[in-house]
């Protein structure tokens, strides 16, 4: 339930999106 509420409330957050992008970046420069 915490999960989901935190996702919901974090889910409009632009610092979040942009850091899901940066991670997303981020596991993309891992690979070989």
């Amino acid at each position: 339930m915490t999960v989901n509420l935190n996702r919901q409330t974090i889910k409009g957050s632009p610092r979040f999106e942009s850091a899901v992008e940066l991670n997303r970046k981020h596991e993309n420069d891992k690979k070989p």
